[in-house]
């Protein structure tokens, strides 16, 4: 389950990243993101996923019911 979650949520930021064509680490530094829908229905807000980017691509979040931490990498358009 933890594992499908931050799967989800790194699907998701990259789908957000891609309207904007490129991005690059130093843009995500410091930046937060909040799933607010998913296929246009909108979440509870108990069950609020969130995904934060912090020093040197090291990202933290909360999928639902579990925190999670770890190190991103860009590569081209891939999260």
């Amino acid at each position: 389950m933890k594992l499908v979650a931050i799967s989800f949520l790194l699907v998701l930021l990259c789908v957000g990243c891609s309207s904007t064509r490129t991005v690059t680490s130093e843009q995500l530094k410091y930046t937060q993101w909040q799933l607010s829908k998913v296929n246009g229905l909108a979440i509870p807000v108990s069950q609020t996923a969130s995904i934060r980017f912090i020093e040197a691509m090291q990202v933290n979040g909360f999928a639902g019911c579990n925190k999670f931490f770890g190190e991103g990498a860009l590569s081209e358009d891939t999260l």
